[in-house]
């Protein structure tokens, strides 16, 4: 698995795990996941939530539809995770800057070398070394 992927479920682990400890409170994905766990909650969801949702879903419907398409199907892969990299990058400064305004030294020493590795791993990505 390349280090892209080790990074997103890493991300995507804590990002969960500051979900449910109550830290990433009005973001996209704070959101997607409320009405995914309650889909009665969308009459109430806030009008950029569903327009984040129609994009994603337009993205993801793109997505497959191109699929037939192209023969590269890595491309594919690729432009289904962009929407996903932008929710994640969004809730860590999200969290990031909760954090910041607790402890600023603990800030640092959590979420620099997070956010470092993850755009590193993802520029390797978009050269094709990963």
């Amino acid at each position: 698995m390349g280090k892209v992927a080790k990074i997103l479920v890493v991300v995507s682990g804590l990002l969960l795990l500051f979900y449910f400890a109550g830290l990433i409170i009005n973001t996209p994905n704070s959101t997607l996941l409320n009405m995914l766990l309650d889909p009665s909650s969308i009459q109430t969801a806030a009008l950029y939530t569903k327009i984040i949702l129609v994009i994603e879903l337009a993205v993801a419907v793109g997505a497959v539809i191109l699929g037939f398409f192209i023969k590269y199907p890595e491309l594919i892969a690729a432009a289904g995770l962009i929407p996903l990299v932008g929710n994640l990058m969004w809730d860590i400064t999200a969290v990031s800057s909760k954090v910041f305004s607790v402890n600023k030294f603990f800030g640092v020493i959590l979420f620099a070398p997070m956010m470092i590795f993850m755009c590193i791993a993802l520029w390797e990505f978009w050269r094709g070394r990963d």
